[in-house]
């Protein structure tokens, strides 16, 4: 655990350093698994630099109450006054401070951090615009900023205001970019994104108690349960494979390669790009850099050759 320094533009107590420690748990990369996600019509991570590994999540909701409700309960934070907000942006950091008995030794206080996600920013349809989009990247290169604490070197570090100015531009584009990449601008009706119904999970007790029920009539239904599990497992191979086509296809599309001449094939454990026909390397190269730019949620193995099929 290494000592951190808030800069010199921080809120924070500075008399002594702090310490550094990874929130857990961590926050997941799909955040449609979080409480009141169910407003949430489109998730995005974007970063600073290509090479960064810190992320800002991007979320847009279907109305002011939906984004109220996911950010008191999805994410424990105090919600804005309902009236005037149609963006936010919220620093995923806590600092713990310890007051030990009179006569003991200080201890420093705690920087919890996530891993990955130094912030997240919160849109409403019909409300996306280069205005809440420029205000709140900001907050987020601000968020960024007390991240990274001065360990990112920018054109004219020595001015303050260039730790804060970079990432807020850098954010901001791409921020702009993701919404244009996904048509964000040009569906902003609660219309054009119908309500998915959410599938409800068995809690713990249901499931133990199915799991009893099974025990108890083992002897009995030996047969017709390993059918049945049998048929469960095809399904839930089936539910797999198509969604790893879908994802497969989306982003074959988004990278403008011709799903006629290029193949892929979901396996187990990876996912496999120009198997039947390989791509070119230039072609592989943009599927690369397309992977990363996104949040694809497989391993990917992409085949590349540059000779023409059929000639030696």
């Amino acid at each position: 655990m290494r000592p951190f320094l808030p800069p010199p533009f921080s809120i924070l107590n500075t008399d002594f350093l702090m310490q550094i420690r990874f929130a857990t748990p961590a926050l997941p990369t799909d955040w449609s698994t979080l409480s009141a996600s169910e407003g949430i019509v489109f998730s995005g991570d974007v970063r600073v630099s290509s090479r960064s590994k810190l992320r800002a999540k991007i979320l847009v909701f279907r109305d002011v109450a939906a984004l109220q409700r996911f950010w008191r309960l999805g994410l424990g934070r105090r919600k804005a006054p309902e009236d005037t907000v149609r963006a936010i942006v919220s620093d995923l950091s806590s600092i713990v401070t310890f007051h030990p008995p009179k006569g003991t030794p200080r201890r420093p206080p705690v920087w919890q951090i996530d891993p990955v996600y130094f912030c997240v920013a919160g849109f409403v349809l019909g409300h996306l615009s280069m205005d809440y989009i420029t205000h709140e990247s900001v907050h987020a290169a601000y968020a960024y900023a007390r991240r990274v604490a001065g360990r990112k070197s920018w054109p004219d570090k020595e001015d303050p205001e260039e730790h804060v100015c970079y990432p807020a531009g850098l954010i901001a584009g791409a921020i702009n970019q993701l919404f244009h990449r996904y048509r964000l601008y040009d569906r902003q009706s609660e219309s054009d994104w119908p309500v998915q119904p959410k599938r409800r999970r068995k809690s713990a007790k249901l499931i133990q108690k199915n799991k009893q029920g099974a025990v108890a009539s083992k002897g009995s239904h030996v047969d017709g349960e390993s059918k049945l599990d049998r048929l469960r497992a095809l399904l839930e191979f089936r539910r797999n494979y198509d969604n790893m086509r879908y994802h497969g296809m989306t982003l074959l599309l988004n990278a403008g390669i011709s799903t006629s001449n290029c193949s892929f094939i979901p396996i187990p454990g990876a996912f496999e790009f120009g198997s039947r026909s390989p791509l070119s390397h230039a072609a592989a190269e943009k599927l690369r850099a397309d992977i990363q730019s996104l949040s694809f949620p497989y391993p990917v193995d992409i085949q590349a050759s540059d000779e023409i099929p059929g000639l030696k």
